[in-house]
């Protein structure tokens, strides 16, 4: 089995508010999500899919995972809720240019406590 490196620390992501994260999903969710959405109804032609952790179950599942909590709950609340996922296929022919921005309001279809 070939296991990949990633390695994560707050410091960027505190003093930056961001980081990347090499490696951060491994490969074996990387080719389930894949298998999943070329077996689902889900357009590739779209640039992007709101709410795929509703419509890909396998989406749902990595973020329930232990490997992602243990990976994430170095930069997030182990208490935060998951309120949208969207998946965005930039390609040469679909791609668009994002400079770094915070989203201040997000919708969600119910309120936490």
């Amino acid at each position: 089995m070939n296991f990949i490196h990633w390695e994560f620390t707050t410091v960027h992501f505190f003093d930056d508010g961001f980081q990347v994260v090499e490696n951060f999903i491994p490969e074996k969710w990387i080719d389930i999500i894949l298998q999943e959405v070329e077996q689902s109804e889900i357009s590739t032609d779209v640039s992007g899919v709101r709410n795929i952790n509703k419509k890909l179950s396998c989406v749902s599942d990595y973020l329930q995972s232990e490997d992602f909590k243990e990976k994430s709950n170095s930069f997030i609340s182990a208490d935060a809720k998951l309120v949208r996922a969207i998946l965005f296929n930039k390609s040469p022919q679909s791609n668009w240019y994002v400079t770094w921005h915070q989203d201040k309001t997000v919708s969600v279809s119910e309120q936490f406590r």
